[in-house]
């Protein structure tokens, strides 16, 4: 309902087009493409093989060994949901982690969210790293410093691409307790990375935050307002009752070689 027939293609050319200008090289393979960053071996989303279409299982993870040989993980993003469920079936023995996202656009028919009463305002780059620094230390057990300043190069480079705003929450001169931020490119906005710090969670910071980015963007009235969130955890029922519908899919799948002391999807 109000949705653009083809928002979900659009949604993945925002994304595929954002890795592919921060990764250091592109390779075309049969059915996709590989992306490296030797700039940043630790960051798993600028190093991957990205399945674009219809593709054989077997090849692809071949693939994935052969142009990633040299890192200490494996990282499949798939955009073509046949493929997906069938790599699913195929991994799902092998030691892989799956993570099922969906893709979400804003309702044009929606009504903007009210944002709550929580306190929202505009955060400097030092608060909203030291954020998203708490978030990869919770998210992913035993991260090194080293992964840690890649991240957060990698969040900096994507965030100037999309001209991002980043808006907490926080009371007084305290050090905000959470953050989401609003990346907008000509006539798309972009909601990403919604976090709250544990001790602050259960307040209704996430809806405040998401509902002060949504109206900020809408009031540029962009044609296209997404996020994506992970099918099997609960913030995509958050976003259901804002405004946001499914429109596509992705699944994203990993696997940490033995000895590997760097663990995660990120």
């Amino acid at each position: 309902m109000g949705h653009e027939p083809d928002d979900a293609g659009a949604i993945l050319g925002h994304l595929r087009w954002t890795v592919e200008t921060l990764a250091d090289e592109i390779r075309p393979v049969p059915g996709g493409i590989v992306l490296r960053s030797h700039s940043m071996p630790l960051v798993r989303g600028l190093n991957q093989l990205r399945i674009t279409g219809r593709a054989d299982v077997t090849e692809g993870l071949r693939l994935a060994d052969e142009h990633l040989g040299d890192l200490p993980y494996r990282h499949v993003v798939v955009e073509d949901g046949p493929t997906a469920a069938l790599m699913e079936t195929v991994v799902s023995a092998r030691a892989w982690r799956t993570e099922r996202q969906v893709l979400m656009a804003f309702d044009p028919m929606s009504t903007v969210p009210v944002v709550d009463a929580a306190p929202v305002g505009e955060l400097n780059d030092h608060e909203m790293a030291a954020l998203m620094r708490h978030w990869a230390i919770e998210e992913y057990a035993g991260i090194t410093e080293e992964r840690l300043g890649q991240i957060d190069a990698f969040h900096r480079r994507a965030g100037r691409l999309w001209n991002e705003r980043p808006f907490g929450v926080r009371y007084g001169d305290r050090a905000p307790v959470a953050v989401t931020k609003l990346r907008t490119r000509g006539s798309t906005a972009w909601v990403e990375d919604v976090y709250t710090l544990p001790v602050a969670r259960r307040h209704g910071y996430a809806r405040a935050l998401v509902g002060h980015a949504v109206a900020t963007a809408r009031s540029a009235t962009p044609r296209l307002t997404f996020l994506t969130a992970d099918q099997d955890d609960w913030p995509q029922h958050l976003y259901a009752r804002l405004g946001f519908r499914p429109v596509g899919s992705l699944r994203v799948f990993s696997r940490d070689l033995p000895g590997s002391r760097e663990r995660g999807l990120g």
